[in-house]
């Protein structure tokens, strides 16, 4: 099993959308390239091809006033780079609920008959 660049949907400016370990890589990609297509590391496949970030809920910084400094938890890639790395509690979560289990979110409003 190698690293190698997974062929991206339409519109990937490099044309490749993230490393995956596995063996079934395609034939061609054992053949020298430049850059090499087979890596030993995901960090170096991505280093080659960027990887897109994979979507994730995240906290998402509040205004001022929330007492936890948190609002709510997105799914998206768009999340701080340093969200990647160790924390405690995480700052990615595979699931609204985990995230939200972590940094509670704020309620979604709803509306109710006044008397």
């Amino acid at each position: 099993e190698r690293y190698w660049p997974v062929p991206a949907e339409r519109g990937s400016p490099n044309g490749f959308h993230d490393c995956v370990r596995s063996s079934d890589y395609p034939d061609n990609y054992a053949e020298p390239h430049d850059p090499p297509m087979l890596f030993d590391t995901r960090a170096e496949c991505c280093a080659a091809y960027p990887c897109a970030r994979p979507e994730r809920y995240w906290p998402v910084p509040a205004e001022r006033g929330s007492p936890n400094g948190f609002h709510d938890c997105v799914r998206s890639s768009d999340y701080p780079d340093n969200y990647a790395e160790p924390h405690d509690p995480p700052m990615l979560f595979d699931t609204r609920a985990e995230c939200c289990a972590a940094y509670p979110c704020a309620r979604p409003e709803r509306y109710w008959p006044v008397p």
